[in-house]
């Protein structure tokens, strides 16, 4: 409410930690940050949004900071009656936002299943950092990342690190911003510092899902698959909510040819996610081409808010398949306007399987496509 777009962030990155901290509660199901982020600047109507969300209550707030205080307001809603449930205003200091974070959880789980409040509620709040500074750097990177601005993200994270080196979540989001530049560069290296920062970050906080899913993920670009599969089936069980832990663990299991698995993965995480996000239509992309359902590619991949090169290159590869040759042959020039230096070669580094016929599978479609070697 600050009128600062710049500020956009920092709501964001509480909203997150809500989602995330209230998912680990296996009594709820906690719809995803992708489909409640539909509605951040509109105005709501409760029944229509718990309608499509297909949720019973909602939380909603807003944020608005001026120098080092901020205000938040947050409120629980029934989807049913339009009734608040619960509702509390926070003036504070940025020092005191991981407090609020925590009483925030505590109270809307505590009213939702009220147990929770006395068994488990100490397990499930779990504060990211104690330093206001290096969460302020990660809450900025988490969306440079999303926007594929990974030198931003990483210099951010760095100094989150910088300013807190125990800080195990920076440690697993640098990982996972070096999986995404490596799908630029191709280098080895790059996977190599992913899984470093992972290998750290799993020492810091063994016990943390993001830790082991950021593990996982490198480790399937690294190619070592069975080890991979350890830590993300970890991941799931620590927060079997988290839609980033099952993204992970589904494109695993697309990668070593389990694809009938990998789609009730993400047919699952879509009923927790009904409006989902870029990552899971190309995930979907990914695992539908294996399994020859071209057109469902083309659906999947066209949902994308914005396309990137290698979704013009799934374009091209779906369409030459149905023999779709003018179509396959724009695309391929799309792939090549916004990357000049793409290579069927390089792309295959950046794609790994299992089974080398699930690979070929892609680059001969490629090929076929007129896409360079």
């Amino acid at each position: 409410m600050s009128g600062n777009p710049e500020q956009e962030y920092l709501s964001d990155g509480i909203t997150d930690d809500i989602i995330t901290e209230l998912s680990r509660y296996r009594e709820l199901l906690v719809i995803a940050r992708s489909s409640c982020f539909q509605f951040r600047d509109k105005s709501v109507d409760v029944k229509r949004v718990g309608l499509e969300l297909g949720v019973e209550y909602i939380v909603e707030g807003s944020l608005r900071k001026v120098g080092d205080r901020l205000r938040i307001t947050a409120q629980l809603i029934e989807v049913d009656t339009g009734s608040h449930v619960w509702a509390n205003r926070y003036d504070r200091s940025l020092e005191d936002v991981f407090a609020i974070q925590d009483e925030l959880t505590q109270t809307i789980a505590a009213t939702l299943v009220g147990q929770l409040a006395h068994s488990g509620a100490e397990k499930a709040r779990r504060k990211p950092t104690e330093n206001w500074a290096a969460y302020d750097c990660v809450l900025q990177a988490t969306q440079c990342i999303r926007r594929y601005d990974t030198m931003r993200a990483r210099s951010l994270l760095r100094r989150a690190i910088e300013i807190d080196p125990g800080y195990a979540h920076a440690h697993a989001i640098l990982s996972y911003a070096y999986v995404t530049q490596f799908f630029e560069d191709v280098q080895w290296e790059t996977i190599r510092e992913a899984l470093a920062c992972a290998q750290k970050a799993l020492a810091l906080d063994g016990t943390d899902y993001l830790c082991h899913a950021s593990m996982g993920y490198a480790l399937t670009y690294f190619e070592q698959f069975d080890v991979a599969e350890i830590h993300l089936d970890k991941a799931v069980e620590l927060n079997p909510n988290s839609i980033f832990a099952a993204g992970c663990r589904a494109n695993l299991l697309a990668r070593v040819g389990r694809t009938r698995e990998a789609l009730d993965i993400v047919d699952l995480s879509a009923q927790r996610d009904p409006l989902l996000a870029d990552e899971s239509w190309e995930l979907r992309a990914l695992i539908l081409f294996q399994e020859k359902r071209y057109e469902e590619v083309i659906r999947s991949t066209i949902h994308k808010n914005s396309l990137q090169y290698w979704d013009h290159a799934y374009l091209a590869a779906a369409y030459i398949r149905l023999g779709r040759e003018q179509e396959a042959r724009a695309e391929a020039a799309e792939v090549l306007r916004m990357k000049p230096d793409f290579s069927i070669l390089a792309y295959a580094k950046q794609d790994p399987f299992k089974n080398p016929a699930n690979l070929n599978h892609i680059l001969d479609a490629f090929r076929a496509a007129g896409l360079p070697e």
